[in-house]
């Protein structure tokens, strides 16, 4: 007897095999070949202990004599054997495996919660249990640039990289790690060209590989890589405002103007851009156009550290309904109406003392074009405070809107008689005409008028 060893797979070939059964070992071939396909299988699941148990799996089936000969005692034992260190094996590995899953997912879910110590101790377990695992260390990496550890984050990085060159992600994160905090631009510039190289799709890394030229000051290649960028990504106005500086420092003031008006109309509130434009007019001497831009630069620039501020406070005391409202409300004034809605909704449920978080939620959804959502809002809001003029307005409007004329003019004559105002008796002129009850629509019409005119 001979015997074949291929890694840990393990073969018997006897010399008196097609002595002593009617099946040769061409004709046995493919059903060898068959249990060592799923051999394979089981192998990814199976720890190297188990060699003995594939021996057991591939060996007693393929020897029908040896079978017969062993069949009252060797192998009834050798298959209890199998049995028990298979069931073992599996359930010990199918445990690991959990643990593994258990301890990555509630680090990413510790990730998107902004808490980098309680991510970091789970990536921690799961890579002990997984080291060669390139998301682990990604995942490590990205946490521990949260923190600003910025070495024990590009270690990470590398690794997960060593572990899978084509790892995207972690390339571009490494590469915005030696750009924006430890100032190697020519490493980041390495990595970034890996990474287009790899995904010619990417309008990040070339928005990034940008940015890295324009602070080498090698505008040229700057542009080039921005324009690109903007192809691939023509809504980020990021990209507007570096591109503009591009032919801001090129002294191309025409071409930085020209882009920096597509990136407000595309995005009125990115203060950079106002700034841009502002000292871009200043420079030809536009002094009025220039002093309003860089006002606007104030005012936004004012309004995202408010944000700043108030997120800060709802982080430090989460249970604080005003907080969580003052919030919303500079999250409103600053445009970013989306970011309003669950701050105002967060206010709500720990208990705002009274109509104000409906009343912003109905006006944010009603710039949002939900007019059926900012009507049950405004209703909400009426339900507890009835004696409010303005919130009988909006809700007649929100009525209006959804060419419910007789409601309209019911909230709208409420509104009337808590605070007559011209505006007021403007809308309700409005809904009388809708239904075509003239004579009424021009008798609110003139009361209007008339407090025009006082």
């Amino acid at each position: 007897m001979r015997c074949l060893i291929n890694k840990h797979r393990i073969f018997f070939i006897d010399l008196f095999w097609s002595a002593h059964t009617q099946h040769s070992p061409i004709s046995f071939m493919p059903k060898l070949l068959k249990r060592q396909r799923f051999f394979t299988r089981l192998r990814a699941r199976l720890p190297l202990r188990m060699t003995l148990c594939r021996l057991l799996i591939l060996y007693f089936p393929a020897y029908p004599v040896m079978n017969r000969l062993l069949g009252q005692v060797i192998l009834p034992f050798g298959l209890i054997f199998l049995t028990v260190l298979t069931s073992s094996a599996l359930a010990a590995n199918l445990q690991n495996e959990d643990l593994f899953a258990r301890h990555y997912s509630r680090g990413l879910i510790w990730t998107i919660q902004g808490n980098s110590n309680a991510a970091i101790e789970e990536f921690q377990k799961a890579a002990e249990m997984l080291p060669d695992s390139p998301d682990i260390h990604y995942q490590l990496g990205v946490a521990y640039g949260t923190q600003s550890k910025w070495q024990l984050a590009i270690s990470e990085l590398r690794r997960a990289i060593a572990l899978n060159p084509a790892y995207i992600e972690a390339r571009y994160a490494l590469g915005r790690i030696y750009l924006k905090a430890t100032a190697q631009s020519d490493q980041a510039i390495t990595e970034l060209k890996q990474v287009v190289d790899l995904n010619p799709e990417s309008a990040q890394a070339y928005h990034l590989l940008g940015s890295t030229y324009l602070q080498q000051n090698k505008l040229e290649v700057a542009e080039v890589a921005l324009r690109h960028a903007l192809q691939l990504h023509p809504g980020n106005v990021e990209i507007y405002s570096e591109l503009a500086m591009v032919y801001f420092k090129q002294k191309r003031y025409d071409a930085a103007i020209q882009i920096l008006q597509q990136a407000i109309h595309r995005d009125q509130n990115y203060a950079l851009t106002h700034f841009i434009l502002g000292n871009l007019y200043l420079k030809q001497g536009k002094k009025a156009k220039g002093l309003k831009e860089l006002q606007h630069f104030e005012q936004l620039t004012q309004q995202a550290e408010d944000i700043k501020r108030f997120r800060q406070r709802a982080h430090n005391a989460p249970n604080e309904a005003n907080a969580w409202y003052q919030l919303g409300l500079a999250q409103m004034r600053a445009g970013k109406d989306n970011a309003a809605i669950p701050s105002f909704r967060r206010s709500i449920e720990l208990g705002y003392p009274n109509e104000k978080p409906y009343e912003a939620l109905g006006q944010v959804y009603f710039r949002l074009n939900a007019i059926e959502d900012a009507q049950r809002m405004f209703f909400r809001a009426l339900e507890i405070n009835p004696r409010s003029a303005d919130l009988y307005n909006s809700a007649g409007i929100c009525c209006f809107m959804l060419e419910q004329f007789d409601e309209a003019i019911q909230y709208m004559k409420q509104a009337i008689q808590l605070r007559p105002t011209d505006e007021f008796y403007l809308n309700l002129s409005k809904a009388y005409q809708q239904l075509g009850r003239i004579a009424e629509a021009e008798a609110a019409y003139k009361a209007y008028q008339e407090l025009q005119s006082d």
